[in-house]
This record gives structure tokens, C-alpha cells and sequence, in this order.
């Protein structure tokens, strides 16, 4: 479904969105072709609620867009949790090469659809900052 490029437009939209609203902190992202990567770090909203959050308010734009109804996502998403600073710089590296990996670009920098991308709003920064 990512592969079309306004289908990964709207759920960076959405995610986008949904943090403001929510206040949890969007560290790193990446939207492949047939899958989402997300590094957060929840709020007063439990990770569980805020990923129900994200799939289906997506899946209800998505469907509408096209005119159909149905699921669009895995049952289940994989959470793994981040315990210090060193294992953080890993799974954001690893979820913004992502793209390099699959071979859909050179460098991470080069894909639209990730925190590594030019831009891109995320609050890696904010969270490292001491205080």
C-alpha cells in the first residue's frame, strides 16, 4: 500500500497528526513499501493505544480514499523496548537505513518518507537534550 506515493504522504500526514495530539515523541520513522518502522517514546497514551490510534485512523482515510473497507494491517505490531542511549543510536540507524537496505535508495537521506530525509519533523533533539 506504501509503495503509492500518496498512500506514504498521508500516513506521515496522519503520524504527524497524531503526535501533536497525543504528545508522544516521534524519534525516527520510516514508511517502506509494505511496512511502517517507528521509534517512540509514548506519552500518558500507552504505546498499545496510540499504535490502535495510528493504524486505524490511517486505514479509515485510506479506505476512504479508495473506496473500500477492510483491513489493512497485521493483527499485531512488534514493540522492542530501548534501554540506553548507545542501543537508541542503533534502532534509529537501523530504521532509517531501511530504505537503503531494501535497495530503494543510496543513502537514507535520499528517501521522502523518513526522519532521515531533509526536514523531517521529530523530536530526537528535544528528547536528547539534557535537563
Amino acid at each position: 500500500m506504501f509503495a503509492e506515493r500518496p498512500a506514504a504522504e498521508m500516513f506521515v500526514t496522519h503520524l504527524l497528526g497524531i503526535r501533536q495530539e497525543l504528545g508522544f515523541l516521534l524519534l525516527a520513522y520510516s514508511v517502506m513499501p509494505d511496512h511502517v518502522h517507528l521509534v517512540i517514546v509514548p506519552s500518558d497514551v500507552r504505546l498499545p493505544k496510540i499504535m490502535q490510534i495510528i493504524k486505524g485512523r490511517f486505514a479509515r482515510a485510506y479506505n476512504k480514499l479508495h473506496g473500500q473497507i477492510g483491513k489493512l494491517w497485521q493483527g499485531r505490531y512488534y514493540e522492542t523496548v530501548v534501554r540506553d542511549e548507545d542501543a537508541l543510536t542503533r534502532r534509529i540507524a537501523y530504521v532509517e537505513e531501511n530504505p537503503v537496505v531494501a535497495g530503494i535508495v543510496a543513502e537514507p537521506n535520499e528517501y521522502p518518507f523518513s526522519s532521515a530525509a531533509p526536514g523531517a519533523r521529530v523530536d530526537l533533539a528535544a528528547y536528547l537534550e539534557p535537563g
